[in-house]
């Protein structure tokens, strides 16, 4: 059970850490705003592509779409 819960706050760190460094300087707003263009391009990809297809498929039709690509 101690184990347990040394594993939950250790992934609360990771992802605060992940967070953090995803912030870049930015405000609240303005990652809330990133947010909801990135899922928009997904959602459209989706919406085009109902088959889907492999990563290098997909990563090319996001970098068409919004002209980047972020892979975790």
């Amino acid at each position: 059970m101690v184990l347990l819960g040394y594993s939950i706050y250790l992934l609360t760190i990771v992802f605060l850490v992940m967070f953090w460094r995803a912030r870049n300087g930015r405000t609240s707003d303005e990652l809330l705003d990133a947010s909801a263009h990135d899922h928009h391009v997904i959602t459209e990809i989706i919406k085009d592509h109902p088959a889907g297809g492999d990563w290098a498929e997909f990563c090319g039709w996001v970098e068409a779409r919004s002209g980047r690509v972020d892979t975790l």
